[in-house]
């Protein structure tokens, strides 16, 4: 696993990883033309809401002499997958722990990365992510936590889980201010958003294009989400769910 350090302005940040991949050769996979349609699309909501990770995106590009099109479409409307996640978050009153497995393909353990990311305008962050400027977790040093786990479904222009993840890590302090973003957004595909803050609130955000709703733990102390929705009002959405989901959940 690789550790790297951004720090700066976004598109610094970027920069400066990008410099990283160009001496590796970096080259991007080839794409459709409907990819390429729906990472334009994708961009335009990124633009809306969280416009400085575009700013990184840039960065990269110049730092690798790739195409800024090609390179933001690679990233934002990169494929759902399936993966067999288990997140959890638990308290006992005074102090607050979350803990995950990020079940993804063994191929992939060469390109995972763990990130410090110290954005000069943002909140300072450990992360983990094998998709450059998103993450898949993390904690910030305001104490937020945020994590996902997959859910293979439907998919319309939106916000990705890992552009999502990176906002929350970088803008939020609390879950509730997670959960305002969370479910103000349009998203990019179903997922599960585990969060989780230092005052002890805690909160499962399933979220899809049709629809956004949110699970709290009630009077119970902890969370959990694996790879499929719980929430009533979310049960109608037809996905695919791994068959050992509901036993980790």
């Amino acid at each position: 696993m690789f550790h790297p350090r951004v720090k700066g302005t976004y598109y610094e940040m970027g920069y400066r990883y990008g410099t990283v991949l160009r001496k590796r050769s970096f080259e991007l996979p080839p794409q459709s033309s409907e990819k390429l349609d729906l990472g334009g699309k994708c961009e335009r909501e990124v633009r809306r809401v969280f416009p400085e990770i575009l700013e990184e995106i840039g960065g990269l590009a110049d730092a690798c002499k790739l195409d800024y099109d090609r390179l933001a479409s690679f990233i934002l409307a990169i494929g759902a997958d399936g993966n067999q996640c288990s997140i959890f978050a638990v308290t006992d009153g005074e102090r607050v722990f979350m803990g995950r497995n990020y079940d993804m393909y063994y191929r992939f353990k060469d390109h995972l990365e763990s990130y410090l990311t110290m954005p000069d305008k943002g909140y300072w962050s450990l992360g983990n992510s094998d998709i450059f400027v998103g993450r898949e977790d993390g904690v910030n040093e305001r104490g937020l936590a945020a994590a996902m786990s997959g859910i293979v479904a439907h998919i319309s222009p939106g916000i990705a889980f890992h552009v999502g993840i990176r906002y929350i890590l970088d803008r939020c302090a609390t879950v509730k201010e997670g959960i305002e973003f969370l479910t103000e957004i349009p998203h990019y595909s179903t997922i599960s958003y585990l969060l989780a803050d230092a005052s002890g609130q805690m909160a499962v955000v399933e979220a899809s294009p049709q629809r956004t709703v949110v699970r709290s733990p009630g009077g119970e102390g902890f969370v959990v989400s694996t790879n499929h929705f719980v929430h009533p009002k979310m049960l109608d959405i037809s996905i695919y769910e791994p068959p050992d989901s509901r036993i980790r959940y």
